[in-house]
């Protein structure tokens, strides 16, 4: 693995700043094989910027989105994807007093472009990163653990003594999910998609475990549900898993309580009849994004404050379940697709 550049002083000479980024971009919208090493311009930070050395790089299932077309890049001229990243303050632009070369920092969420030997970051995106925090262990519960704050506390969710279901637990941001939820006295019941996943998620809290996809699956996750709840229903539905089963959720939920859909890698979510959340089941469903939540820094800084606290205590242990040179991002990324993986993945520069 390359060493990054010792971090400059303020009046270092510019000229010890690297001046080109090695990068993994997609070439075009498809599979994990459209992902490519460039090396690409590095300019200077301006003013209110940072020039960060990575040292490592969330894997997340959007990026599989943006790679594949689902969702848009942000172009401008090489299309490079990733939402989460930590490393090191190189340089400082003018007007930024936040941070100094030699910091540890993390962003996450827009602008894209994490898998980047090097970039150069807005001041107002990034975030301190304790060094108590190992690189990798950052890197892979930075994205997922925003999401499941936003979930918990974005949407002011009660977990204490509520029994809750979590529908693709054994992902990144279902099994910090599960971690959480249970770390907050829910009884947690998670479903995943194979054995393999079962003891992750049990280790992580949930106190019962469905194995198994499609109907089956939502059957006996209704089944541990009745049990549980005396047959009225669990409190909340944590959707991760989308696709043609979405709309049944409805019926393993008591009156008033939630339904919230946090990803869709079973397929898209179908239209949903808003009938069959009320009136006699009164019903909510909640749809949150992570880019719209961290959109203020305000929201930014305590999510991420409150995560690294967590992860600093304890309360919070993710499961890397890989670490891979950034130059072989797309096998991380077939690894996402099969849905093979419990955790998350990581990628370090080369």
């Amino acid at each position: 693995m390359t060493t990054p550049p010792t971090p400059l002083s303020p009046g270092s000479p510019a000229t010890h700043l690297p001046d080109r980024a090695t990068v993994m971009h997609v070439t075009h919208p498809g599979g994990p094989d459209v992902l490519a090493p460039a090396t690409v311009p590095l300019k200077r930070p301006g003013p209110g910027e940072v020039l960060m050395a990575t040292r490592a790089i969330g894997v997340n299932h959007l990026d599989l989105y943006y790679r594949d077309g689902t969702l848009p890049l942000e172009g401008g001229g090489v299309d490079i994807p990733g939402l989460a990243s930590v490393g090191e303050v190189l340089a400082i632009g003018p007007g930024v007093d936040r941070f100094a070369p030699g910091d540890r920092i993390a962003h996450a969420g827009p602008p894209l472009g994490a898998y980047a030997t090097h970039r150069v970051l807005p001041v107002g995106r990034v975030v301190r990163f304790p060094h108590m925090i190992p690189w990798e262990v950052g890197a892979a519960a930075l994205f997922p653990g925003i999401a499941v704050h936003m979930m918990i506390y974005g949407l002011g969710l009660r977990l204490d003594g509520r029994v809750v279901l979590v529908r693709g637990a054994g992902g990144g941001v279902g099994l910090i999910l599960v971690r959480w939820a249970a770390a907050m006295g829910a009884r947690v019941i998670a479903s995943v998609a194979s054995r393999g996943k079962a003891e992750a998620v049990q280790e992580a809290g949930a106190e019962r475990v469905v194995v198994g996809t499609g109907a089956a699956a939502l059957a006996d996750a209704g089944r541990a549900a009745a049990e549980l709840t005396g047959g009225a229903g669990v409190h909340i539905v944590f959707d991760g898993l989308g696709g043609p089963d979405f709309a049944k959720l409805a019926a393993l939920v008591r009156p008033f309580g939630r339904i919230v859909s946090f990803g869709q890698v079973a397929g898209p979510i179908p239209p949903v009849d808003v009938g069959v959340l009320g009136p006699m089941r009164a019903l909510g469903l909640d749809r949150p994004g992570v880019f719209a939540y961290i959109a203020d820094r305000e929201r930014l800084r305590e999510a991420t404050s409150a995560l690294f606290t967590a992860l600093v205590e304890g309360l919070l242990s993710p499961t890397v379940a890989g670490v891979l040179p950034l130059s072989r991002a797309g096998d991380a990324h077939a690894r996402l697709e099969a849905r093979s993986v419990t955790g998350s993945l990581v990628l370090i520069p080369d």
